[in-house]
């Protein structure tokens, strides 16, 4: 089985928390950040607790996925190398993943409260270039 090179595909970048007594502030992107690559459209998932939710793949979308609340587990799949590569992020491990094209994907909430997710993606969402999958087409154990 071939390799695969997770850092061609996804990026995992420290977000900056400000702390302030009233109220932390929570750092995303801006433009002069390295995975910046434009600005198509920005939207929240709420994932519950062990639900998932996936298979997506996009075609050309770029994600910068960010959990500003909850903690939820990302599994993206490389179908040529039957590979699987895990990340958690959340409020407590505060990172963004940049996400490039042609990765399939799927998340599953892991916190008991709120699970929100912001993707911040490079194009506008379009039904022909996002290709999805049942959860048991592609075999994961969730457990």
């Amino acid at each position: 089985m071939d390799q695969v090179d997770i850092n061609k595909y996804i990026k995992k970048y420290p977000l900056k928390k400000i702390k302030n007594n009233k109220g932390d502030i929570l750092k995303i992107i801006n433009s002069g950040e390295d995975f910046y690559n434009g600005f198509g459209e920005a939207y929240f998932s709420i994932i519950k607790k062990n639900k998932i939710k996936g298979w997506k793949y996009h075609k050309k979308m770029k994600s910068n996925l960010v959990v500003s609340a909850g903690l939820v587990k990302f599994v993206f799949y490389f179908p040529k190398n039957n590979y699987f590569h895990e990340e958690e992020i959340g409020i407590n491990k505060y990172n963004l993943l940049s996400i490039s094209p042609k990765v399939w994907f799927a998340f599953k909430g892991i916190s008991n409260n709120l699970n929100l997710i912001l993707n911040i993606s490079n194009i506008k969402h379009d039904d022909n270039e996002v290709l999805t999958r049942s959860l048991k087409d592609i075999k994961y154990n969730w457990k």
